[in-house]
């Protein structure tokens, strides 16, 4: 059995504000004897509560938390729906105010915010409110820059349709309230949709062709997601009659204001939408740094990039030929692909794979998990289904009544063509869905979930970096092949490393498309040819890369965890352990990969990458 080095008692402590675990950890035997399931077993012990914020110790620390506290207020009342979604239920009756004055007053109410806290001394502030108080005001200057430069109040009609659709699903999917109460909170919010979809109509002005044909297919998928996820999400005789007519009423009323905000689109909206998705090299630059803390020329980023699928592209190779020495790699990873489940057999036989990917991750003390039940899988809900194959849609870090999570996987929609369907269910082939549940779910998207959840200070609760989430997701999948599981199965290697490939494109790409005047048949032919993607979903790959400046997230995270890798292994020596190491990083929060470098690097100087 694999054993747990004599520092980790000592190291588990070390960082963030790891009082709990210290206390719980007391126990380790310093000797090289003590087997994992011993560690973890204390390890569970001190994931299996919530550590309590430290009291303010000054009228500064006070005065910080005071900040935060306005902060979460004003991004809940302009986004009620992501407060539904944060576990806030404070605003479940509203859907907010998207009028250009409104956003205009949000923008100015953050500069305050970001004022006060540029007026807060950080060496006023403990340790752990010092690490907040940075983390908080560069997250407050992305969200002005995004007002400012990304201006998807006035560029993007996705928008709009989002914050309805989210209004909805956030208080029919998870049940942390009766069914007459949230059904209310519909009905209640149902009656703000016209004013915002027509704020929609006065402020939307070119978006780009794209975006619209996006929210086009979005609209239709919201529709039938009120006509039939919607409409069936109480079971028969959870609503009282007068709650449930008036329940069905407001979902009458949102299908009839999506069809109008469709016939929107289809009819004014994408006769006019010529307008640029592309950031520009400053503000994709600036936005990188405040919200990841990288601070890299596009060229060096677009040889990182490069190098990358280089460096994939030869394993790809190499690996194909393990396989089928006499095929070409693409004709391998076609037979490969073809094996998959029918569409209605995805779901079953994703959660059926996700008990042995735990089971291989504590038994090898790559990472503790703690003992939360497994997410549920269920197919993705109609209206996400435009830009995305997979997802996990976890409970918010505020929510403590449906702390359920769930796995989406994106089935082929009604009425698609066998052709289209089979193009899509290829993305699900039995030697890729191992893969895909790594980063998903364990060790990746819901593991560290659980880790976060579980973090003292609700900034790190709440302020999430991309490079960070995704970056171990993506670092996920590669890793526990690289630790035994498939036994080296060359198939499910080569799954890894097209999907690999996918996210190394996406960094290649999303660079390009933002900096350099990439178009989007560019970008789908760049995946079809360097992630060897089918044609509909490397469209929808770039697809989704014009409407996300951070889509490098994936590859850039990856990058810079695997360079934190190597530098605390050299660090530790002998001492290291990648168990140790793994528990470290995902205590840590998801918080920039730099600023957790100097956690868990002190005095360190190397470089990120």
């Amino acid at each position: 059995m694999a054993l747990v080095p004599r520092t980790l008692r000592g190291r588990l402590a070390l960082f963030l504000g790891l009082g709990a675990v210290w206390s719980a950890c007391k126990s380790f035997q310093d000797d090289l004897g003590v087997e994992v399931s011993e560690a973890a077993a204390s390890i569970e012990e001190a994931l299996s509560v919530e550590p309590p914020r430290p009291v303010p110790s000054s009228v500064p620390e006070s005065r910080f938390d005071q900040i935060f506290e306005i902060y979460l207020d004003t991004i809940h009342r302009y986004d009620p729906p992501r407060a539904t979604r944060n576990g806030v239920h404070t605003f479940d009756k509203i859907l907010g105010d998207l009028s250009r004055e409104a956003v205009a007053a949000t923008a100015e109410r953050l500069r305050g915010l970001a004022a006060d806290l540029d007026r807060l001394d950080p060496f006023t502030l403990g340790f752990e409110r010092r690490i907040d108080r940075e983390l908080l005001l560069h997250r407050i200057r992305a969200d002005i820059h995004d007002f400012q430069a990304w201006k998807g109040w006035e560029r993007d009609p996705n928008l709009y349709l989002h914050r309805v659709t989210d209004g909805v699903f956030t208080l029919l999917s998870r049940e942390f309230a009766p069914p007459a109460v949230r059904a209310a909170a519909v009905a209640s919010r149902a009656r703000e949709v016209p004013a915002i979809l027509g704020a929609a109509r006065r402020n939307l002005s070119n978006p780009p062709r794209v975006w619209t044909e996006v929210a086009i297919e979005e609209t239709d998928g919201a529709i039938e997601y009120m006509a039939g996820e919607a409409a069936q999400a109480f079971p028969a005789g959870a609503l009282g009659a007068t709650e449930d007519e008036a329940f069905r009423a407001a979902l009458a009323t949102i299908r009839r204001e999506l069809r109008e905000y469709g016939d929107f689109l289809r009819k004014d909206l994408l006769g006019r939408s010529r307008g640029s998705f592309a950031y520009g090299e400053e503000n994709f630059l600036h936005k990188l740094y405040l919200e990841d803390r990288v601070s890299l020329s596009i060229d060096r980023l677009l040889r990182l990039g490069e190098d990358e699928i280089a460096r994939l592209e030869e394993r790809f190779v190499r690996t194909a030929r393990e396989i089928d020495p006499n095929a070409p790699p693409g004709r391998v990873l076609a037979q490969l692909a073809a094996d998959h489940p029918a569409a209605e057999k995805v779901v079953e036989e994703t959660a059926a794979g996700l008990e042995a990917l735990r089971a291989f991750c504590v038994s090898r003390g790559i990472v503790t998990i703690p003992n939360d039940p497994p997410p549920i899988v269920r197919p993705t809900p109609s209206f996400r289904r435009a830009l995305t194959f997979a997802s996990m849609d976890v409970p918010g870090p505020s929510e403590r009544v449906a702390t359920e999570s769930y796995y989406n996987v994106t089935l082929p929609e009604a009425g698609a063509s066998p052709e289209r369907a089979e193009e899509l269910l290829r993305f699900f082939n039995r030697a890729s869905m191992p893969v895909i549940s790594a980063h998903e779910a364990y060790p990746g998207h819901f593991t560290h979930f659980l880790y976060v959840r579980r973090h003292p200070s609700p900034v790190r609760r709440l302020l999430h970096c991309s490079t960070n989430a995704e970056g171990w997701a993506h670092y996920a999948e590669e890793m526990v092949l690289e630790q035994g599981f498939g036994s080296g199965d060359p198939a499910r290697r080569l799954a890894m490393l097209r999907l690999a490939l996918v996210r190394a494109c996406r960094f290649v790409v999303g660079i390009r498309l933002h900096t350099r005047g990439m178009t989007l048949p560019e970008a789908t032919r760049f995946f079809v040819e360097r992630a060897h993607l089918e044609a509909a979903s490397a469209e929808r790959e770039a697809r989704r890369g014009t409407a996300d400046p951070g889509y490098l997230a994936y590859t850039l995270g990856k990058l810079m965890i695997l360079k934190l890798r190597d530098d605390v292994r050299e660090a530790r020596g002998a001492e290291f352990h990648l168990g140790e190491f793994h528990y470290d990083f995902l205590r840590g929060g998801a918080i920039p990969i730099p600023v957790l470098r100097t956690l868990l690097l002190p005095g360190d100087a190397g470089a990120i990458l």
